[in-house]
């Protein structure tokens, strides 16, 4: 390590020292025992997989998921679906040549990445969301389609923009082949959410007006409308799409959840034009992208919403604070998570210490807003390398586990208390032990099914809070928890809660003091 590397890393220890001594620097979250922890693991662009055999590909998934975990992540978005392709084995579309490196070349030993990653990401008590792209089918159209792609059965679906080829939105059958994916994926896989990011309709071309005249004719000029209308009718598709989503998961699985990560800026707002935006200019959700957020939040046919903020704080085209405000002011229903890029700030010399102070403030911004939830990572490979220093940043603020933020309008339900918590002797080991709750087979589709158990620990003394930073210890589908070792005359109490799929907890606590 050379002497610029070991200076950077006593500022880095320094600043996290100064952070958590100084309560007007860095304000942790409300509920740090329940937030959301999220990190994006984008698949396409990404070429090594198509080097990787099974076990290979299996040692690296392991590898990155016992690096988030240990960072105190608990949610993976995992991009299944980059270019109309995929990365299980779908029902209707070519395995992802971002596997493979062919698109519908089939990995060489018969396994299923997305199935292998759930039942990891759960050994884990990590949540794992389905990430698909709804329109995009090619981002560069001079890599060829599989053979069996539905481009070449329905090539009006189509449509082919700048360097890519995607969708056509105003096609309801469009819209309605990308449900019957969502529907497929929900039914065959233990997906804890479906999620989506910022490509509705694509970013705008320079110079070139996406090409939907066909559908615009067919559908848009049949409901009377006019080309000045051609704007609102593109909002309406991605609303119906959204919609259609919606309803195809809950029909499925209502505990499943459906979120959204749109570009950071719903709409511009000036002196000039009172609409609602924030003070930015840059481009825009509802007038670019054709993404109407508030409406999808106001009917409520999301359950989460990440808008990227990806900009500095103080940046003159969209500031974070001024965007963060934004959302937490006009997001009413769903739960807000704020999108964090971890390489938005330099890196290098003395600037990647500013990086990191910026991550700090952002953070720390994000938490004293009422309505923000948790955070989520652009992106996983810049966790494993620790841009910015964000490692021991994620280390000293995770400080305990976390369950995932509890969706209270998805269920009424709240679990019952824990009954029968003891300490038992097993093997000349210490275990809490309780009673299992026991599935009634007539609510084995229920979202109020127990489905995980809380275990939070309190010195002697110290008093009960299960928002307590730090107390939650383990989370846990057993129905008990071996006890650590301990100093002799050590005293705790223990509580156990129990959580359901949508992870609303006993208020009712069981305790139990143990004394080791």
């Amino acid at each position: 390590m050379g002497i610029l590397e070991k200076s950077l890393l006593l500022k880095v220890v320094f600043l996290i020292g100064l952070a958590f001594c100084n309560p007007s620097m860095m304000i942790w979250s409300r509920n740090p025992n329940q937030e959301f922890r999220g990190v994006w693991m984008q698949t396409i662009y990404q070429g090594q997989y198509k080097t990787m055999d099974k076990e290979e590909m299996e040692d690296y998934f392991v590898h990155i998921l016992d690096k988030m975990s240990g960072l105190g992540i608990n949610a993976i978005i995992f991009q299944v679906r980059p270019e109309a392709d995929a990365f299980y084995n779908s029902k209707y579309e070519p395995w992802s040549r971002h596997l493979t490196g062919v698109q519908g070349m089939p990995p060489e030993e018969e396994w299923d990445p997305m199935e292998f990653l759930i039942a990891e990401c759960h050994k884990r008590n990590m949540e794992f969301h389905a990430w698909i792209n709804p329109f995009r089918v090619q981002a560069d159209s001079a890599i060829p389609l599989s053979s069996n792609h539905i481009y070449y059965k329905h090539p009006e679906w189509f449509v082919k923009y700048g360097k890519g080829v995607y969708f056509d939105p105003g096609m309801p059958q469009s819209r309605n082949f990308c449900a019957k994916v969502v529907e497929d994926i929900v039914t065959r896989y233990d997906v804890d959410a479906i999620h989506i990011d910022d490509y509705f309709y694509p970013y705008p071309v320079k110079g070139e007006e996406f090409p939907d005249e066909h559908s615009f004719k067919l559908y848009g000029e049949k409901q009377g409308l006019n080309e000045n209308q051609k704007d609102d009718w593109r909002r309406e598709n991605i609303n119906r799409l959204i919609q259609k989503l919606f309803i195809t998961i809950k029909k499925k699985k209502p505990w499943v959840r459906f979120g959204v990560s749109p570009f950071g800026i719903y709409r511009n707002e000036s002196k000039e034009k009172r609409n609602g935006g924030s003070e930015t200019s840059g481009l825009q959700c509802y007038d670019d992208l054709y993404a109407d957020v508030l409406r999808w939040d106001k009917e409520m046919y999301i359950d989460y919403v990440v808008p990227q903020l990806y900009w500095r704080i103080g940046h003159k085209v969209a500031d974070y604070e001024v965007l963060l405000y934004w959302w937490n002011k006009n997001i009413k229903n769903a739960h807000l998570y704020i999108g964090q890029s971890v390489v938005s700030t330099p890196q290098t010399g003395e600037n990647a210490m500013k990086g990191f102070q910026e991550m700090v403030q952002k953070l720390e911004l994000a938490d004293g807003e009422k309505h923000v939830k948790g955070n989520c990572y652009w992106s996983y490979i810049d966790l494993v390398d620790n841009s910015n220093h964000i490692c021991p940043l994620l280390t000293e603020r995770h400080q305990g586990k976390a369950l995932v933020s509890s969706y209270e309008h998805l269920c009424e339900e709240i679990p019952d208390r824990v009954q029968g918590l003891e300490t038992k002797i097993r093997s000349g080991k210490r275990y809490l032990v309780w009673e299992k709750n026991v599935p009634n087979p007539d609510k084995e589709g229920s979202v109020g099914r127990v489905v995980k158990y809380a275990v939070y620990r309190f010195p002697s003394g110290k008093r009960v809070n299960v928002k307590s930073e730090g107390a939650l210890i383990a989370i846990t589908k057993k129905n008990y928890y071996a006890l650590p070792t301990e100093k002799a005359g050590s005293k705790y109490t223990y509580v156990v809660v129990a959580g359901n799929r949508v992870n609303r907890v006993s208020k009712k606590l069981a305790k139990t003091k143990v004394v080791f």
